[in-house]
């Protein structure tokens, strides 16, 4: 009976997600009435739902984003309890860890606003502790999203461009975005200094992941995949995470034998390198950098040919007998070798094929019948 009810609840979520999913309009009204069934005490399988439903809701680009900041205080305390449930899901985490990652900045613009909203700050502040403790320990699935959320708390805590007063468009005509750039001085909740340090440190352990030359394709990749959106839209700190890009080399790691399953992951990390530095030089080619980015793309497509190819070139076959028996073995293997054959040698004069036959009854067979 229970089974049937959690289907028939899985059914009606199903529903709800589908309605907002056509109408954004109605997802304050629908996010109320799920948040109840969706808790961090409900079955597994509803907050999985309700955690990819949250990560979607915040991702989704037609709810606009004075919907999402109006709606983060809502969804906070769900997410702290789902990080703080003793009964730890990946699935359930990871989805908590993005929609952690889209509703930072929102919360972020939100304090800045109403900088007496202690409460929501805390919260917060509570879920990027727990997440940031996560970082180096969880699966591989929520330590990706962990790189992401990092990613978001960089972008967010170092000061991003102001927008010119003077110049407004359709899309955001008075909004500057989101960053500590925008923060009051006197904010009583938002110590700029400590946002500014903190951020510094967060970056600093970004970089440490290319730094200590990891073979870990899936949180390299990651970790390179943020930094290239960091690079591209905070300009006071994309000359040092350029600095580490541009030094940092998959083929000179120290990964022991060069296996199948390596070079996979060496020309997937070279790939991904490649991609960002080609994007940063399609957006700005007149780069300060520009020249060291092509060369360091050269290097490494000329650095994986070359590895690639000393490991691919075949080892010379080795000596050995067309039997297979080595000759100091013979002995202990006991193997019979076959008599050689005595060949006579032929008569003197003219010969027929008749003459070389041993056997004198074929030689005697008369032709003529």
């Amino acid at each position: 009976m229970a089974q049937v009810d959690l289907k028939e609840q899985l059914t009606q979520l199903e529903a709800a997600r589908n309605l907002v999913l056509s109408d954004a309009a109605l997802y304050p009204q629908v996010l109320q009435g799920i948040l109840p069934i969706i808790g961090a005490n409900a079955r597994l399988d509803l907050r999985r739902w309700g955690a990819d439903f949250l990560a979607e809701t915040f991702a989704n680009t037609t709810l606009p984003s004075d919907q999402k900041e109006q709606l983060a205080g809502t969804v906070l305390p769900t997410l702290n309890e789902y990080l703080g449930n003793d009964a730890q899901d990946v699935a359930v985490i990871k989805s908590t860890v993005q929609t952690a990652s889209s509703l930072y900045p929102f919360v972020f613009r939100h304090i800045i606003h109403h900088p007496n909203d202690t409460a929501m700050w805390d919260q917060i502040t509570a879920i990027k502790h727990n997440i940031l403790q996560r970082m180096d320990t969880a699966p591989h699935p929520v330590r990706v999203c962990c790189i992401k959320f990092v990613q978001k708390v960089v972008h967010t805590q170092t000061p991003g461009p102001i927008a010119d007063p003077r110049v407004r468009t359709a899309f955001r005509p008075e909004r500057n975005e989101t960053s500590i750039a925008i923060v009051p001085r006197t904010h009583p909740l938002l110590s700029i200094p400590n946002l500014e340090a903190e951020a510094s440190g967060l970056l600093d352990r970004l970089l440490t992941v290319l730094q200590d030359d990891s073979d870990d394709a899936i949180l390299v990749n990651a970790t390179i995949n943020c930094l290239g959106i960091l690079i591209r839209s905070r300009p006071t700190i994309a000359n040092k995470i350029l600095e580490t890009l541009l030094n940092f080399n998959p083929i000179k790691i120290d990964h022991g034998p060069l296996t199948p399953t390596m070079r996979v992951k060496i020309k997937s990390m070279e790939r991904t390198t490649r991609a960002v530095l080609i994007n940063l030089l399609k957006r700005n080619p007149n780069h300060p950098l520009a020249g060291k980015m092509q060369q360091h793309m050269e290097r490494l497509a000329q650095n994986c040919i070359e590895a690639f190819d000393a490991s691919s070139r075949k080892r010379a076959l080795p000596v050995e007998p067309i039997d297979g028996l080595d000759n100091a073995k013979r002995a202990k293997l006991s193997v019979e070798t076959p008599p050689l054959i005595k060949i006579p040698p032929l008569p003197d004069g003219p010969i027929s094929y008749f003459n070389c036959i041993l056997s004198q009854k074929i030689s005697d067979c008369p032709l003529s019948t």
